[in-house]
């Protein structure tokens, strides 16, 4: 329009030859105010639709996006998260997936306009002259080399750049999760020092990633500016001479500033799309990761024998390729647990016993071997179906900020509030609970920090009975309570092991006394197994760690002789159906 409208205004007779009405006359003027009104209104409306339609379609990448990267987080073991901290995984999960929701809203549509509109107004200048062709190109060749050149190392500065980032978001979570530990103990120098250290860690990292977009984007317009100058010296020059008329002159000042524009905005986009190759790296690696193998389709096996079938298990890969003995959890462990039974498994820390309960969990996958529950393999069942089938009741519990009601039918959705109070009963938890401000609906803030650790533990109690898996899992449940609470725990606990398999992880084992069998590990391999009376009757592991216990005071609450009978107390509370 101001191509048609300016030089006819001058007179020059080819635009003028353009429009059907003299250009200083009112009809003129209405219409060239028209043509630029309706032109700056479908500007505004595509605009608009471009902005609407791109919203909406980053909306849906990244909701698919997080639900796919959902999805799959839960087929993976959690041996994965314990590998990964916090903050990273925070880090990926929000900061990475919003950066790749300006994919299709923000960098799509600017480098489409970026690339689409310079070349437009290259290919129409060197079609009607090639020497102001050259003109306006005659910059392109310095800004691409400079573009090279600046952003040569920014990709591994915009890595470092979020790897920082996780590792301050990791240290500021780590500190306010652990805030009671560090005022109890004075750390909050210590522990502030460390979030200070990653704090300055990412400002370094970020002055280090402007210094490197700072010079590109400095050098890259001055590259341009050469085009700029050689369109409107050599345009003048060839308007001076005559080979170049007002109306043409005009056009390619008005392209050439069409030109950089665009251009200028695909350099204030180039270190966004580096971080974006950064985030889409660390989102593959994620999804890339292997799953479980869980198989829809699995059938459960026939009743609830379980079997260990030749299984290790080694914590760190790396260290055992330079010949380190301690990865090893468990070494080619063959053991089998019949239906209905109670199994203890002792020894002292690093043995293996944990180790077991988180495979049986499936928390851990094995280097070698199978586990199996009825002949089926539980590697390939889905973790709904595992859960049915095992529960493990911890000495650490954890508690959703949601009600009372909610947490205890975690596993059981649909049920209602009768087999809630029910289980709740049964895990001596009703009473305590009833006495809470809105009983079943409190909501338990901060992961139950107001219960106390036993009120807490007969609410996983409570859970495990309304879930009634067939194999219970007890690791260490009371080895941090006092004399009461442990006593209802106890209590609860001798109703939940009604008619399961129980494996129970015990230090203290005056609590397992009267288990059906007693598995002592040494190393990731058994030791020794058998009844309590039989593995006393030979002078091996177990009689060792009891006459240890026996020596230490106060371990079971009160002070006794050496030798004197210090089972007669704790088999009355202890696991066993003897």
């Amino acid at each position: 329009i101001a191509y048609v409208g300016v030089p006819a205004a001058m007179g020059d007779p080819v635009p003028a030859s353009l429009l059907p009405v003299p250009v200083l006359s009112a009809g003129g003027f209405l219409l060239i105010a028209s043509l630029l009104t309706a032109a700056y209104g479908l500007q505004w409306v595509f605009f608009l639709l471009n902005c609407r339609a791109s919203n909406r379609a980053g909306a849906r990448i990244t909701a698919r996006l997080r639900i796919r990267l959902a999805q799959h987080l839960g087929t993976l073991p959690l041996g994965y998260f314990r590998k990964r901290d916090s903050g990273t995984m925070a880090h990926i999960l929000m900061q990475d997936v919003m950066i790749l929701e300006q994919v299709p809203g923000l960098v799509i549509p600017r480098l489409v306009a970026a690339l689409s509109l310079p070349l437009m107004a290259l290919v129409v200048t060197f079609s009607l002259d090639w020497k102001m062709g050259i003109a306006l190109a005659c910059g392109l060749p310095f800004a691409i080399v400079a573009l090279v050149l600046g952003h040569k190392g920014l990709k591994q500065t915009s890595q470092d750049y979020s790897a920082a980032q996780a590792e301050m978001n990791g240290r500021i979570i780590e500190f306010i999760q652990g805030i009671g530990v560090i005022k109890a103990f004075g750390l909050g120098d210590a522990q502030g020092g460390r979030c200070r250290v990653s704090v300055d860690r990412f400002r370094d990292e970020s002055k280090q990633l402007t210094r490197r977009y700072v010079i590109p984007t400095i050098v890259f317009p001055a590259c341009f500016s050469i085009s700029g100058a050689a369109v409107l010296i050599g345009g003048a020059h060839f308007l001076l001479t005559g080979t170049l008329s007002p109306a043409a002159y005009l056009l390619y000042f008005l392209i050439c500033l069409r030109l950089y524009g665009p251009l200028f905005e695909l350099m204030d986009f180039s270190a966004l799309i580096r971080q974006m190759e950064g985030a889409i790296k660390r989102v593959s690696e994620i999804l890339d990761a292997p799953g479980e193998g869980l198989k829809p389709d699995a059938k459960e096996g026939a009743g609830y024998t379980l079997t260990f079938s030749n299984v290790s298990f080694r914590y760190d890969t790396e260290a055992v390729a330079q010949g380190s003995p301690s990865v090893f959890g468990l070494r080619c462990l063959n053991l089998t647990v019949p239906e209905n039974t109670v199994i203890a498994l002792v020894g002292e820390t690093g043995a293996g016993k944990t180790t077991i309960a988180r495979l049986l969990s499936r928390q851990y996958r094995p280097t070698q071997g199978h586990i199996k529950i009825g002949g089926a393999d539980i590697s390939e069942l889905p973790a709904a179906r595992l859960s049915r089938l095992v529960n493990v009741v911890s000495q650490n519990v954890f508690l959703f900020t949601e009600t009372v009601r909610d947490n205890i039918r975690l596993g059981q959705k649909d049920a209602d509030d009768a087999r809630i109070i029910t289980a709740a009963k049964a895990a001596r938890c009703h009473d305590f609970i009833m006495r809470l401000p809105d009983g079943y609906d409190t909501v338990l803030e901060g992961g139950g920090a107001k219960l106390s650790g036993g009120e807490r533990q007969r609410i996983a109690i409570a859970r495990a009975f309304l879930q009634d898996s067939k194999i219970v899992i007890l690791d260490e449940v009371t080895s941090a309570l006092d004399v009461e609470n442990e006593r209802l725990v106890q209590e609860a606990l001798s109703k939940l092991v009604r008619d399961r398999t129980v494996i129970v992880i015990a230090h203290r084992l005056w609590t397992i006394r009267n288990a059906d069998r007693i598995i002592v590990l040494e190393a990731g391999s058994i030791a020794e197994q058998g009844t309590h009376t039989e593995l006393m009757a030979h002078d091996g592991k177990y009689k060792g760690l009891w006459q240890q216990l026996q020596i230490a005071p106060g371990w079971q609450g009160v002070r006794k002789p050496a030798g004197a009978d210090t089972g007669s107390r704790a088999s009355s509370r202890g696991f066993g159906r003897r």
